[in-house]
């Protein structure tokens, strides 16, 4: 288990030692020399300093429970803790002062052995770019058949009129030229083109022929109204076909003529000649090898603010700042002017973005993926789209407003400004912001290229200290076909304090899951993948239910460019059986994003205590 006491502080970190002019000017009080009997008092004062480590609940994901099919789990490794102390200052001039606060951070990745074979869906073209001949051709087909189908509704309202008219001989003559241009012109364009929308359009022509066959009977029987009642059944068919269509040719415009070119952040060179980048080969080779798909980080530090609002260590850690300390290079601009400006001076490993293995890139990203959310009364979930989809940020803050004293109604929106975390949810006495998700690029140390995933940050004050919570997933749904990453939630953050004897006592798993107040909880940060199931346990209660399935159905849509529904079967219907029109069972790589926190609540412990209880804040299972 890596626990490396990094107690030591860098020259460049360290503050002088805090003197009695120091202590008084911290406090305001220099000017006024007859204060200077109360030193102490002041010193005592001036802020809270101490902290201890806390980490994501690991939680155990062998009983996990699905209705349907068998699922694969996916647990974080060892839990890396370091002593990341900061200083906070305020005043200027005489009226100057820094005090060093404590700080501790906990980290861990996951891995997914042989991830590629996990899954039976075929790598997705769409985030690298890459030329499709299929694509094209039919695209080609889709303005064909569309053609066509405009003529059909031609014939259809031409019967129509002659069927008010009462001619038989009008009638049938509409109605022959309906089937003829079907066998002819339509059917054999459907039999080209491979796309969804053309098989969807197939299956419907069936009963389209069944139902003008039907309606000619009624022509020749001289029943009128039947005939009526069967050509408008047919005509809002042609309808929904014709819309399809043009959905389809929207989609194939927008693919055509924007984004879909190879990222500035991939190197698109194809020496075999397969049509994928080399690069983007070996990440393939590498998901299907021993690969990092996600790391998770808490970092704690203490509720520090000097007296006469002479500085704050919260004012100074706004979300973008947040965000600066985690994407980015490694030993950037942002580790060299650390300190420079400003009320506060974080740890190196913090500003040098040194707590995670990947490096992480916000900026890269943005223009390929995007992050949509969709809310329910007692659940919220958050994938990565494609950028055009209906809903796709590039951020959103996610929370949950209570509604009763249980239940909570889920919230996304996109962000005014990085510079305040929003209004915080407060629960058994803990304070948690919105938490804010955007797609960034992973490159994790070993990995030959950035793949696409979503990176997720927030705020809990617990115990008089802040502890930012947070880390990064694989974006499935950028890399396969047909599957989704799906950050879940349904409710704020719980935090669970413990004292050092409860982490080395037996029992300590069934402790920390007997305080938690959601079944899901004891699952904790455990990524879980499987098929969409109402009897997944895992999910919260609102996304197994009929509305739950038609949302989650929606952000998979997001990923489409067409989507085929089954003729006469709503949405809803189509995700609750989780099964795409080919039959295969749509994917989904599923983690709690309010997986319970546990919190060292021993601030005044030593710092071999911390380092050994911190260790093992994660585990279920001592």
């Amino acid at each position: 288990m890596k626990n490396t006491q990094r107690i030591e502080t860098p020259i460049d970190d360290r503050n002088p030692t805090v003197t009695r002019r120091g202590l008084l000017a911290a406090g305001g009080l220099l000017a006024v020399s007859g204060l200077s009997g109360c030193l102490d008092r002041a010193a005592g004062a001036a802020t809270n300093t101490g902290a201890s480590p806390a980490a994501y609940w690991d939680g155990d994901a062998t009983r996990a429970t699905s209705g349907t099919e068998a699922i694969r789990a996916y647990g974080a490794g060892q839990t890396d803790v370091r002593y990341v102390p900061a200083t906070i200052r305020g005043g200027a001039g005489f009226l100057s002062g820094e005090v060093d606060l404590e700080g501790w951070s906990t980290s861990a990745a996951t891995s997914a052995q042989d991830y590629n074979s996990s899954r039976s869906n075929k790598p997705r073209s769409e985030w690298w770019g890459q030329s499709d001949d299929s694509d094209d051709a039919n695209d080609d087909s889709h303005a064909t058949v569309l053609e066509v189908e405009r003529e059909l509704l031609g014939h259809v309202d031409s019967a129509l009129d002659a069927v008010s008219r009462r001619s038989k001989a009008d009638s049938r003559e509409a109605l022959d030229a309906f089937i003829d241009a079907t066998t002819t012109s339509l059917r054999p364009e459907l039999d080209r083109c491979t796309s969804d929308v053309c098989s969807a359009v197939r299956e419907s022509s069936d009963g389209r022929v069944k139902g003008v066959r039907a309606a000619m009977d009624a022509v020749d029987a001289e029943d009128w109204d039947e005939a009526d009642g069967l050509l408008e059944e047919v005509r809002g068919v042609v309808e929904g076909d014709i819309t399809r269509l043009e959905d389809a040719r929207a989609n194939d415009t927008r693919s055509n003529g924007s984004a879909v070119g190879t990222p500035d952040w991939i190197d698109d060179t194809d020496d075999d000649g397969d049509g994928i980048p080399d690069v983007v080969a070996a990440l393939y080779d590498y998901l299907a090898d021993d690969p990092t798909i996600g790391e998770r980080f808490t970092v704690c530090l203490p509720d520090a603010r000097l007296p006469a609002d002479r500085g704050a260590l919260a004012d100074e850690l706004t979300p973008r700042r947040v965000i600066e300390y985690f994407t980015g290079e490694p030993n950037g601009e942002r580790c060299e002017a650390n300190g420079r400006e400003g009320a506060a001076r974080i740890h190196r490993d913090i500003a040098c973005r040194d707590l995670l293995s990947a490096t992480l890139d916000e900026q890269s990203s943005k223009g390929s993926r995007g992050v949509a959310a969709f809310t329910t009364r007692g659940g919220v979930c958050v994938t990565g789209v494609l950028p055009d989809a209906d809903g796709a940020e590039t951020m959103l803050y996610v929370t949950e407003d209570r509604t009763t004293p249980k239940l909570y109604q889920g919230v996304a929106y996109a962000p005014d400004s990085l510079d305040e975390w929003g209004e915080e949810t407060v629960a058994d006495g803990v304070a948690v912001t919105p938490t804010l998700v955007c797609p960034v690029l992973a490159t994790p140390a070993d990995c030959p290229c950035p793949m696409p995933a979503l990176f997720y940050v927030r705020r809990c004050k617990h115990d008089e200290q802040y502890l930012f919570t947070g880390g990064w997933l694989i974006d499935d749904g950028a890399l396969y076909e047909n599957t989704m990453t799906l950050l879940a939630s349904e409710g704020p953050t719980e935090v669970v304090a413990v004292s050092a004897a409860d982490v080395d006592g037996d029992g300590y798993g069934d402790l920390v899951t007997g305080r938690l107040s959601r079944p899901r909880s004891r699952y904790g940060t455990t990524m879980l993948s499987g098929g969409h199931d109402r009897d997944a346990d895992y999910l919260p209660a609102a996304l197994r239910t009929e509305d739950g399935a038609d949302g989650l159905n929606a952000l998979r849509e997001g990923n489409d460019r067409v989507v085929r529904k089954k003729p006469g079967r709503t949405r809803g219907e189509q995700a609750g059986d989780d099964a795409t029109d080919d039959g295969d069972a749509a994917e989904m790589l599923v983690m709690a994003l309010d997986a319970p926190v546990v919190h060292l609540a021993a601030a005044e412990a030593s710092n071999d205590v911390k380092f050994k209880a911190g260790a093992e804040l994660s585990k279920s299972v001592n």
